[in-house]
């Protein structure tokens, strides 16, 4: 059996989707201590009124501009302020409207509105991000590696066939580099279903070097021809 088939994890490919994960563990990471942090401020934190005082403005991407409370309030005789964590348009809050404050008792300008997005909106949105990096980086990594053994089980025990050439096809980008693709049919003896398959990407027209003739070898998994590699490991390696 020819043990030529290209089957190799791409360090490139690996590397990116390691940053995805990283990344996602990290920012899960800090979620965690951020939740930590906000029920140990609910547990020991004191809740007052505050009044909106100011909406401070800034230019948003589409929105024009995004508006940010600001509120003003009282703890042991003393006035402080502080920026509410989101902006919205329109705003959220008018000047003067009174809201629900916490804040800690030990650092009253460490305050935040008394509500349930308010308060647990930050970390909600982190966690939110991080697990869709996690899950998104994991998800890759852990589908290539499937990919790599799925192939490595093929080229020592799959079963090889020979298929009709369908077809050449390419496959245009808008943008990026254009490939092509080798497709062929069988039809299984055992069930008399019709399996199509289609070849690993190459990157150069390889009609010069098929006939339309030609049988296709592909190698098959015996109880499930759907997972499958087309043998295209005579064809010229690109530089």
């Amino acid at each position: 059996m020819n043990n030529e088939i290209d089957n190799k994890l791409s360090a490139g490919a690996i590397a990116f989707c390691s940053i995805f994960l990283i990344i996602g563990l990290i920012m899960l990471k800090f979620a965690i201590s951020t939740f930590s942090d906000k029920i140990e401020f609910k547990r020991t934190g004191i809740i007052t009124q505050g009044e909106v005082v100011e909406l401070a403005s800034s230019r948003g991407d589409r929105s024009g501009y995004m508006y940010t409370p600001i509120i003003a309030f009282l703890a042991d005789g003393k006035s402080y302020q502080f920026q509410h964590s989101a902006s919205s348009n329109p705003p959220m809050y008018d000047i003067g409207e009174k809201v629900e404050v916490i804040y800690w008792p030990e650092s009253p300008s460490k305050a935040s509105l008394n509500t349930f997005w308010g308060f647990w909106g930050p970390p909600i949105f982190i966690s939110i991000a991080a697990v869709v990096f996690t899950l998104v980086g994991g998800g890759l990594i852990y589908g290539m590696v499937a990919r790599y053994n799925t192939r490595k089980n093929l080229i020592s025990n799959g079963q090889r066939i020979t298929a009709k050439l369908d077809c050449v096809d390419k496959v245009a980008r808008d943008k990026g580099r254009d490939y092509w693709v080798v497709r062929a049919n069988w039809q299984n003896p055992a069930d008399g279903k019709i399996y199509l398959f289609e070849s690993d990407q190459l990157y150069y027209n390889p009609e010069t070097y098929i006939s339309s003739s030609q049988q296709i070898s592909v190698l098959i998994e015996p109880n499930n021809p759907k997972k499958y590699i087309v043998d295209l490991s005579s064809m010229p390696k690109t530089a």
